[in-house]
């Protein structure tokens, strides 16, 4: 029941926010942002890593904000950005009072910038592109169709485990399913985009559709294995507890990462 009330309330709102664009849709992502970042950190902090928390938090707003520039033709700052998330993290660690544990920390303060902030920007320069609407409801449609049906294959017909050391509920019965829904959803949702019956325009074909919507169907399946091998590897069973009956945020988010 709660999983059903928490994606009855913020499906609408994602539609909303999609549909209405820029400034506000960047906005979103930047407080989603913020929010899963403090997830990632949580998490991470729970093995005994104490990665620089409002250095990476910086550059993960860094990262949105050039997504926002670049988007919107105002210059790309990717790689200054990446070369300052490198190296401001180890000058800021020279000067902590403690060295024990700095090169994960280091790399963990690194790392949670690129894996929330950088890979949420692409949510950003993907709604900016020709057809952006349409190709961010493809794409985020036809990963929740993959999960859904990864779940429902999985509890009725899953067998085989995939991969227990990180997940012992997945099965390999259960990702086919989300791979062959991925593929088809995506497939059509790009015919029904292309047709009189919406005002939307996805700038696909139907070959283009398939070859996306299994890419989808793959890395959506592989976003969700890499959060739980993150949590896998401190103990961790959500990222968070924000969102009822789903977990945190990134518990929400992981499949789309690798996906948009």
């Amino acid at each position: 029941r709660q999983r059903i009330i928490s994606a009855a309330v913020l499906l609408p709102l994602f539609l909303i926010v999609t549909f209405v664009g820029d400034p506000w849709y960047s906005l979103a992502i930047t407080l989603v942002a913020a929010l899963a970042y403090h997830e990632f950190y949580t998490i991470i902090s729970q093995g005994g890593y104490a990665p620089l928390r409002l250095t990476g938090l910086f550059f993960t707003l860094l990262f949105i904000a050039n997504g926002f520039l670049a988007a919107h033709g105002l210059g790309n700052y990717t790689n200054p950005i990446l070369a300052a998330a490198a190296l401001a993290p180890l000058i800021l660690l020279i000067v902590r009072p403690t060295q024990s544990g700095s090169a994960g920390n280091w790399a963990l303060t690194l790392a949670g910038s690129l894996y929330v902030g950088w890979l949420l920007s692409l949510f950003v320069l993907l709604r900016n592109l020709p057809g952006g609407l349409s190709l961010v409801l493809l794409a985020v449609l036809s990963t929740f169709a993959c999960d859904s049906a990864a779940y429902l294959a999985g509890r009725a017909w899953g067998r085989r485990k995939m991969v227990p050391h990180l997940s012992p509920g997945k099965t390999w019965e259960g990702a086919i399913g989300g791979f062959l829904a991925a593929v088809i959803s995506a497939t059509v949702l790009s015919i029904v985009f292309n047709t009189s019956l919406t005002s939307l325009t996805v700038p696909l074909g139907v070959p283009q559709a398939l070859l996306l919507g299994t890419l989808v169907g793959i890395l959506a399946q592989l976003g969700d294995l890499a959060e739980s091998l993150l949590k896998r590897s401190v103990l961790a069973k959500d990222a968070g507890g924000l969102i009822p009956g789903h977990g945190g945020i990134l518990d929400r988010l992981d499949s789309l990462l690798f996906a948009v």
